[in-house]
């Protein structure tokens, strides 16, 4: 049996990370460099791992009001 399967993706948002992820997990691949990435997409590393794991909770603090 013969198969041909594309592996290229294409990333031009961070959104496009969910899609690498799966790529990445599915494949046994290792993880993708964060700060490379971070400077193709124009944001911060930290910022592309988070959408990467997809850690996206909106949630924030509660300032302390006095």
């Amino acid at each position: 049996m013969n198969m041909k399967i594309n592996t290229e993706i294409d990333i031009v948002s961070i959104n496009d990370l969910k899609k690498l992820k799966l790529f990445v997990e599915v494949n046994n691949l290792d993880k993708p460099n964060f700060s490379e990435l971070g400077r193709n997409l124009g944001v911060d590393r930290r910022t592309v791992k988070k959408y990467y794991e997809g850690n996206l909770n909106n949630e924030r603090k509660q300032k302390n009001l006095r």
